[in-house]
């Protein structure tokens, strides 16, 4: 996947081609394709997860083998950066006619230009789920719910603030992957 803002390429193609952009079916179909996605690209991370929380039930003494800790580490992450995108689930109704006034499309689609160049600006980082902190958690979900904004990419806006935390841009992917399957349950619902 892309970091690039479907709500409001949406929008512009809809435009020009003339159709209806409201037309609740049609969201239904796009989010349930890019949920399939997500769950593609990210099934064997979410095994990996629900094997080490199931491993993790056991009491230490009957467990056959040995917690992998980084793994429950990326699962707490991940809780934090799950927080800011579900609050920001409470402003897509809110946004969301944004998207069709095409100027503020622009606008937006210029920030999400800005957010993804600053990253290369800054030093490359090596931390995972073991070095990074609830904070820098819960400002990688922030900087993932600003995709509230009809232009702006949450993958892009997540893995942005992730390099500017220092994190492995790899890492900071998969991650986002699995954040943005929870908004994209959301928007679902």
């Amino acid at each position: 996947m892309l970091p690039v803002a479907s709500q409001a390429h949406k929008a512009i193609v809809m435009k020009i081609i003339g159709a209806n952009a409201e037309d609740p079916l049609l969201r239904l179909f796009i989010h349930v394709a890019i949920l399939a996605a997500l769950y593609y690209s990210s099934s064997n991370h979410i095994l990996r997860i629900s094997r080490q929380l199931r491993l993790s039930r056991i009491p230490k003494k009957k467990r056959k083998r040995p917690l992998d800790t980084r793994t429950l580490m990326e699962f707490r992450l991940l809780r934090m950066m799950v927080i800011p995108v579900l609050l920001s689930l409470l402003l897509h109704n809110k946004t969301a006619a944004w998207g069709s006034k095409l100027y503020l499309n622009a606008i937006f689609l210029l920030l999400n230009g800005v957010i993804l160049f600053l990253p290369n600006l800054l030093p490359t980082g090596n931390k995972d789920a073991r070095s990074m902190s609830a904070l820098e958690g819960l400002l990688i979900g922030i900087g993932g719910s600003v995709s509230v904004l009809p232009g702006v990419s949450a993958v892009g806006g997540a893995v942005s603030v992730a390099s500017a935390c220092g994190a492995d841009r790899t890492f900071a992917l998969t991650l986002t992957y699995l954040m943005q399957m929870v908004l994209t349950i959301g928007l679902i619902v």
